[in-house]
């Protein structure tokens, strides 16, 4: 799993009480199906991007901005990098920083290790798009009308590899996303729970910078074992 990719940046959150409006976004019978048969569903056009993604773009610019000025003033970085591009600048901070700083920009908080100066993002335009009305009208033709966003919610900032932080085992601090379910990697509270992910990206994306991976039908059977990595819990390589 692990790739040397460009950039990238993606949003990904669980749902399983927001009521879900509108039909316009209505799954049909046909993909429906296919989720059930499959696992999984790729659809194009799910909202307007310059409605939902744009926004979020720019408030991640300014993220990145306060970040940058931050790590400057600290003599972390020897460059705010201020002319470069959102991808290239965020790599560039990363690479001299020799510092992941992902949790700046996810609006999760880590699940230990957490202190009053912890930071996480919640800002207006990502909470708009896990309320967009095209995007739950998708959600409730699986799940219903009662949609709740869990906390298996992250917005993933990564780097290529070949210019990533690394621990002191030469490990990739924040790379390739390991095989896992992701009821292998919550607590036992959702076994009951129907959980569905969806999961967007910010930028094009295709197999040469980050695309998700599925394995079709996996779905049906039982959870795997999941083990520690470097990168996470993950699917030991043997079971795959």
């Amino acid at each position: 799993m692990s790739v040397d990719t460009p950039f990238f940046c993606s949003i990904h959150f669980g749902c399983s009480d927001i009521v879900a409006e509108g039909i316009c976004g209505m799954l049909s019978s046909e993909e429906i199906k296919h989720f059930e048969d499959y696992g999984y569903l790729a659809r194009s056009n799910a909202f307007d991007p310059e409605e939902v993604i744009d926004p979020i773009i720019k408030e991640y610019e300014g993220v990145l901005e306060n970040l940058a000025d931050t790590l400057f003033k600290q003599g972390t970085i020897s460059s705010t990098y201020e002319s470069l591009e959102f991808g290239e600048r965020v790599t560039s901070i990363y690479e001299e920083s020799k510092q992941i700083h992902n949790q700046f920009f996810d609006f999760s908080l880590p699940q230990k290790g957490i202190t009053k100066d912890t930071p996480f993002w919640a800002g207006p335009a990502v909470f708009n798009a896990l309320i967009n009305p095209d995007l739950l009208d998708i959600v409730q033709s699986i799940v219903g009308t009662e949609i709740a966003s869990n906390p298996v919610q992250h917005v993933r900032v990564k780097v290529p590899e070949s210019r990533a932080p690394r621990d002191s085992e030469g490990n990739v601090m924040y790379g390739a996303t390991p095989w896992h379910q992701d009821l292998g990697v919550v607590t036992e509270e959702a076994d009951q729970t129907d959980m569905l992910t969806v999961w967007f990206p910010l930028m094009d994306t295709d197999e040469e910078n980050g695309c998700l991976q599925v394995l079709p039908g996996s779905h049906t059977g039982e959870v795997m074992t999941h083990c520690p990595g470097a990168q996470g819990v993950q699917i030991p390589g043997a079971l795959l």
